[in-house]
């Protein structure tokens, strides 16, 4: 094949690339056996996908476990793992609650699907629904009405999010106006509006807390490298008073 011939079959494909227009479903115009051959695909990555997610999870707990919290937040930014600091986290977080939807008989496959910030937030409701102990250091504590509440709410929110993930796949954000669902008027849920702010001001304290994570790195590693410009100063130093002396 002549150049010329080539740069005139390039054009013919890129001609007929710009014409291809996204169908509004994956499933458009495909026959029944395509669809069956697609589906099983999507099964299997989301089943390695949910392993490798559980894997995970498991060794960044071991991680978090071994060592001081001063290297954990280190680790957390030091790109060892081609994971973001925020995406550790929620997998961490996840953990302890990925390991009951075994019990809990949720699908492997549809947990495969979701993102780890779908499954963080629903740990965090987990996490919510036995956040008081009514005992500590062995000894019965009284809880308050208002903790007995908080903590029926979030059991009540997690039993919900639990069930239709035993019929299917939830967004983030239907998981977000899950968690925005109020205990008050008969289980009546919070408005629209009012979700996307609770789910917006729950991202910007987890930015938040992350950034301060981040400063305090930073202002350590400021420090040292403070240290070190003024000990290169002093080496600098010496070795100019040496070369004067030996003129």
């Amino acid at each position: 094949m002549t150049t010329s011939t080539a740069k005139e079959s390039l054009k013919i494909k890129n001609a007929k690339k710009e014409t291809i227009k996204a169908k509004d479903k994956w499933t458009d115009d495909l026959t029944a056996d395509q669809v069956d051959d697609v589906n099983q695909s999507i099964a299997s990555i989301c089943q390695t996908q949910y392993k490798s997610i559980v894997q995970t999870a498991n060794e960044l707990c071991k991680i978090r476990n071994t060592i001081e919290e001063g290297n954990w937040l280190a680790f957390c930014n030091s790109g060892e793992v081609p994971l973001s600091s925020r995406t550790i986290m929620d997998y961490v977080r996840a953990n302890n609650w990925l390991a009951l939807t075994e019990v809990k008989k949720i699908d492997s496959n549809i947990l495969g699907s979701m993102s780890p910030r779908s499954l963080s937030m629903i740990a965090g409701v987990a996490n919510a629904a036995s956040k008081y102990s009514d005992e500590v250091d062995g000894k019965p504590v009284e809880l308050k009405q208002e903790q007995l509440d908080e903590m029926e709410e979030a059991e009540a929110t997690l039993l919900r999010i639990e069930d239709r993930l035993k019929r299917g796949k939830l967004t983030q954000e239907q998981i977000s106006k899950e968690v925005g669902t109020s205990r008050t008027g008969k289980g009546r849920k919070e408005s629209p509006k009012k979700v996307e702010l609770l789910s917006k001001i729950e991202q910007l304290e987890q930015d938040k807390a992350l950034m301060e994570e981040t400063l305090d790195e930073l202002k350590t590693d400021n420090e040292e490298m403070a240290a070190k410009l003024a000990k290169l100063e002093r080496e600098v130093f010496t070795y100019q008073q040496l070369a004067e002396r030996g003129r």
